[in-house]
């Protein structure tokens, strides 16, 4: 049997020194797998290594409780583990927990992000680290509020983990986010202002990227051993002329139409501010042409300007027609993380954008 080279997520973030630390890759190349499998061992020698495991949703998470969709099933079957996730009483929360010889072993618990909000007096004091799997969304899913806001309920829940151990002395909460690189349309993305990072990365062929004073490192995982092996499986084959398959799940490239409908370098001059919002849009309209160019900044000479407290008005006046430039794909956008800002600030269903 061919041996590959597996990502290290673990690895790469002790060897960093980061406490937010970011993993996108193909299907297929060990983020998850690694990351549990030496977690689950490091309790076991007896360190003191309690984490938790999050999913975006409570949907999600109710699937991994249930065997077949358990994440320690491969882990289990490969290594001889029996590691489950088991229902804690008048909670939405699971124990994650292994027997070995009549002794129980608590490797943590699993959670959902959404779940935090009810959570902010529970004290997580013995939680080492925390794991957050598929932090990126299939495009397709329905961007439910659950999902819209992650990255603010995220905020939240590191922040009930984390408390004041820092001001204590200890440590910080380590995280690990890792996901398939499905859409940059991430509200977890979004809230660390790495949308626009990656997007750089990603033009350049940047691969590692790493933010000291911010404690953040993304890896832009390639495994080409492990994806050239896959692309003589049957999927890969029957699907070789599908290019948005193959470079979602084996090129570890994103394809959002964010990324189409981004324009660099516009000759602002010639476009002509019309609308202006919270100092982070601006609408601009093409002198010429009246083409339309969304910019993320604010501009004070925009013919309206709305503050953030304004948005509902704005809304009123603003949001069907922009929402439907959007969806014809007739308007253009200085960066994917102005896009999707843009995309969230316009939707009437949030509150919090």
């Amino acid at each position: 049997m061919q041996s590959f080279n597996w990502v290290d997520c673990r690895r790469d973030a002790e060897l960093a020194g980061t406490t937010f630390n970011f993993f996108i890759g193909g299907r297929g190349t060990g983020k998850t797998y690694g990351v549990l499998k030496q977690q689950r061992n490091d309790i076991i020698s007896g360190k003191d290594a309690r984490f938790m495991y999050l999913r975006i949703t409570q949907a999600e998470l109710t699937e991994c409780s249930n065997p077949d969709g358990n994440p320690y099933r491969k882990i289990n079957f490969k290594e001889g583990y029996h590691v489950e996730l088991k229902p804690i009483p008048k909670t939405s929360a699971f124990k994650i927990q292994e027997t070995i010889d009549d002794v129980v072993y608590d490797l943590g618990e699993a959670r959902s992000i959404a779940s935090f909000h009810n959570l902010r007096g529970v004290d997580f004091y013995d939680i080492k680290e925390i794991y957050v799997d598929e932090f990126i969304p299939v495009e397709t899913v329905r961007r439910t509020p659950e999902i819209k806001q992650a990255g603010f309920l995220m905020d939240q829940a590191y922040e009930t983990i984390n408390r004041n151990r820092e001001l204590e002395g200890e440590p910080p909460v380590r995280v690990y986010f890792t996901a398939n690189a499905f859409s940059l349309d991430s509200s977890i993305l979004q809230s660390y202002g790495l949308i626009e990072v990656i997007e750089h990365m990603q033009r350049t062929g940047q691969k590692r990227y790493i933010d000291r004073e911010a404690s953040i490192l993304i890896e832009l995982i390639e495994c080409p051993d492990i994806a050239e092996a896959k692309k003589e499986t049957a999927l890969y084959k029957a699907k070789r002329r599908n290019k948005k398959l193959i470079d979602i799940n084996l090129n570890n490239r994103f394809t959002d139409t964010a990324l189409t409908l981004t324009k660099r370098n516009v000759k602002l001059i010639e476009y002509a501010p019309a609308l202006s919002f919270n100092d982070e849009l601006t609408l601009y309209v093409h002198k010429g042409t009246g083409a339309w160019y969304i910019a993320g900044k604010g501009d004070q000479n925009a013919k309206e300007i709305y503050p953030k407290d304004a948005r509902g008005k704005m809304l009123l006046t603003w949001g069907a027609t922009v929402r439907m430039a959007m969806q014809d794909r007739s308007i253009y956008f200085d960066s994917a993380d102005t896009y999707y800002l843009t995309e969230r600030v316009f939707d009437k269903t949030l509150k919090v954008y």
